[in-house]
């Protein structure tokens, strides 16, 4: 009996250690989960006729060039000095080769960002090939300006048109589609006037003296000729983003994660996660700024489907834009997992948790169907293709929720939103 129980516990501990995996702090850097998930047919007689979609672009390169030029030219200035490791030196080179990669692609779509919303829009047909069939198939798409929205966007319509030639399009995309699609909540002046200092917090609770001790052997003193003050706290943020962005770019051959270790990036992990929870989430403090402003792009959604259930030309809406829409929205669709305030807010990590919400391709999907002689239209809503609950609403035929109410359950959240 000892000998099970020890045998137990070390199947227990084994199980921490491997969820204790530095490629899972991705953030909202994680790759898109491009794999089957199950899914459920619709009751008898029940065919589907409509999609409405809202996706994040797929896997990108960083934003800014200071995620790539300032680590390199710390390490490339600690390398002259002679203050690098030899796991620092081989760290130099990789950044190298990613900044020399990134050089001119700041922001743009990787490879990879392409396939993973071809592969989505091919699950998406394969398991409700009924609304992209026929010569009569006309889709409405919607696109951020952003190159990799657009792009995003493009590899989505080569799996339709792949499927189906015949299929139209009806492309939209520039100022006036960024305000009426594409809202994005802002909550830091309301952050700034309530006290919330997320930048000091940000640098205050990430702790890079055993990252840095893997990498310089230099002493305090030494580190002041190379580390200002600035980049003493962004360095490991730096690092931290290259190696989980990095990691999406699979035609590199570049791995950063093999130099660090899950409490190398924890700590910088989990205090983004808790500043998204705030700025993008259903916190207490600022939940209704986020829900009031993805109340804009969920009336889009309503308001176009209420277009086809009418008999409308289109047999699907889509829209691509970024994760600061798709998180909020998620939100003031009382998504399961997403639309909750958790129980402490200063570990939201406990129960709401980014990556999982937003990754690389998000999307959120509202699949209609219908019967003959029927007017009961119902609802799959599904979050990154899984079929999710909507907190507030009852259905008796889960994973579908009947329009009516759901519809009037979004109409009333948006009037008390919107209310002045």
């Amino acid at each position: 009996m000892k000998k099970i129980f020890l045998l137990i516990i070390a199947g227990v501990f084994t199980v921490f250690l491997s969820a204790q995996d530095v490629r899972s702090l991705a953030w909202s850097y994680k790759a898109y989960p491009d794999v089957e998930t199950p899914w459920t047919k619709a009751p008898a007689g029940y065919k589907p006729f409509y999609l409405a979609n809202f996706a994040r672009h797929g896997s990108r390169y960083l934003l800014s060039d200071n995620n790539y030029s300032k680590p390199l030219e710390i390490l490339q200035e600690a390398e002259r000095k002679g203050y690098l490791t030899e796991m620092g030196k081989e760290l130099l080179e990789d950044v190298g080769k990613i900044a020399a990669d990134a050089d001119g692609n700041l922001g743009m779509l990787l490879p990879r960002g392409g396939r993973e919303h071809r592969h989505i829009m091919e699950r998406t047909i394969a398991r409700y090939p009924e609304i992209f069939k026929g010569k009569d198939c006309k889709i409405d798409v919607y696109a951020s300006t952003v190159q990799r929205c657009i792009m995003s966007m493009a590899y989505s319509l080569d799996a339709i048109t792949a499927k189906n030639p015949r299929v139209w399009y009806d492309r939209h995309c520039g100022t006036k589609v960024q305000a009426t699609v594409f809202n994005t909540p802002h909550v830091s002046p309301a952050a700034k006037e309530a006290g919330f200092d997320f930048d000091t917090r940000l640098y205050a609770e990430t702790d890079n003296d055993a990252l840095f001790a893997k990498i310089f052997t230099c002493d305090e003193k030494q580190k002041q000729e190379f580390l200002s003050t600035s980049d003493r706290v962004n360095f490991l943020r730096w690092i931290w983003e290259l190696a989980i962005d990095n990691a999406l770019n699979d035609e590199l051959g570049v791995d950063l994660f093999k130099y660090f270790d899950y409490n190398d990036f924890y700590k910088a992990w989990r205090v983004n996660n808790w500043k998204e929870y705030y700025v993008m989430g259903p916190s207490k403090e600022f939940s209704d700024i986020v829900r009031r402003g993805a109340a804009v792009d969920l009336k889009h959604i309503i308001e176009h489907a209420d277009k086809a259930l009418a008999g409308g030309e289109y047999r699907a809406t889509l829209r691509y834009g970024h994760d600061s829409q798709l998180t909020p929205l998620a939100v003031v669709m009382d998504i399961e997992g997403a639309c909750s305030p958790v129980v402490d807010p200063d570990h939201p990590e406990a129960s709401w948790i980014l990556d999982n919400i937003c990754p690389m391709g998000a999307n959120i999907q509202l699949v209609f169907f219908r019967k003959k002689r029927s007017d009961d239209i119902l609802v799959k809503v599904l979050l990154n293709e899984r079929e999710s609950r909507i907190v507030g609403i009852e259905t008796d035929q889960w994973p579908f929720y009947h329009w009516s109410d759901l519809r009037a359950h979004y109409i009333s959240v948006i009037d008390a939103l919107t209310a002045e």
